[in-house]
C-alpha cells in the first residue's frame, strides 16, 4: 500500500512540476507589433482644448528575454506569475503646437507582460541616456 501511494505521490508531483514549467515556457512573448499598440494606445493622442495633439515613432526596438514575475513586479503592479519580457525601445514622441512640431526622443527599457485582463501592457522602466528635445517646423 505505501509503495503504491509513494508512486502515486511522486507520479502527481511530477506532472505538476511539469505542468507549472509548461505553464511557464508556453507564455508567447509579444511581438513588435504586439509592443507598438500598446505604446501608440499610450502615447497618440487627438488635440483637445488644453494639450496638442502627439505622435508616436518607434525607431528602433529590442526584445529581450522572458521569465517570470519575481518581488520586484509584483510591487510594481504586474500580477502574480505573469510571464514578463524584457524590452528596450528608442522612440519619438512629437507634440504638434500651432506654430511648432517639438520631438522629444527617449530609449526607455520595459518590462512588458499580459495584465489580468490578459491583454498586453507595459511598465516603463528606467531611462537609457538623456532625452534629446528639438523644434521642428510645422509642416504644411
Amino acid at each position: 500500500m505505501h509503495i503504491i501511494r509513494g508512486i502515486t505521490m511522486r507520479a502527481t508531483f511530477s506532472c505538476a512540476l511539469a505542468f507549472s514549467s509548461f505553464a511557464c515556457g508556453a507564455a508567447p512573448a509579444p511581438t513588435s507589433d504586439d509592443i507598438g499598440q500598446v505604446m501608440h494606445g499610450r502615447w497618440d493622442r487627438q488635440a483637445t482644448a488644453s494639450e496638442p495633439k502627439s505622435v508616436l515613432t518607434i525607431n528602433s526596438l529590442k526584445i529581450g528575454s522572458t521569465d517570470a514575475a519575481n518581488e520586484q513586479d509584483a510591487i510594481n503592479g504586474i500580477p502574480r506569475g505573469a510571464a514578463v519580457t524584457a524590452v528596450l525601445v528608442d522612440f519619438t514622441v512629437r507634440s504638434y503646437y500651432g506654430d511648432s512640431v517639438q520631438a522629444v526622443r527617449r530609449t526607455r527599457e520595459a518590462s512588458v507582460y499580459r495584465d489580468k485582463f490578459g491583454a498586453w501592457e507595459m511598465k516603463m522602466g528606467s531611462a537609457r541616456g538623456q532625452d534629446a528635445t528639438t523644434s521642428e517646423p510645422v509642416s504644411k
